[in-house]
């Protein structure tokens, strides 16, 4: 019996020579594509919160004391990552005789600050039993 020989049907047969070289600019192309969706996924990490909840919360309060009794809430309010909140800020920037914090049972507050480690989005809201002293509620409703 007469043994056939196929010409060009083995494994590496249909390679040519300069094919890895082709595959080498293939993988540092990737790589360098993984290192810039590095670079865009921190970028957008480090990305603070829009307006300062500083602000927002003073808003809130200046509409709270115009009319008290009333409640007002502002949902998905963004505290930066080490923002701080003092009772004593805003007594004496809107001449308010008495401001205190209610963050309940997520535990932000406490003697007059509040911390928070991390950002985070959170309702608040604001109520004034006079036009002088005023509840802010972190995270949760008016009661």
């Amino acid at each position: 019996m007469k043994s056939i020989r196929l010409i060009n049907s083995g494994f590496f047969s249909g390679r040519k020579k300069g094919q890895a070289f082709t595959v080498f600019k293939m993988m540092i192309a990737a790589a360098f594509a993984m290192g810039l969706l590095v670079l865009v996924f921190n970028a957008l990490d480090n990305i603070g919160c829009p307006t300062p909840a500083v602000n927002e919360i003073e808003n809130l309060i200046l509409q709270a004391s115009r009319t008290p009794s009333d409640c007002y809430e502002r949902q998905n309010i963004c505290f930066d990552e080490g923002a701080i909140l003092n009772e004593d800020f805003y007594k004496s920037s809107l001449s308010l005789n008495a401001v205190t914090f209610d963050s309940g049972t997520l535990g932000f507050c406490s003697g007059g600050l509040c911390d928070f480690e991390y950002q985070v989005t959170l309702s608040v809201s604001v109520n004034c039993i006079s036009s002088k002293a005023c509840t802010v509620y972190i995270g949760k409703l008016c009661t």
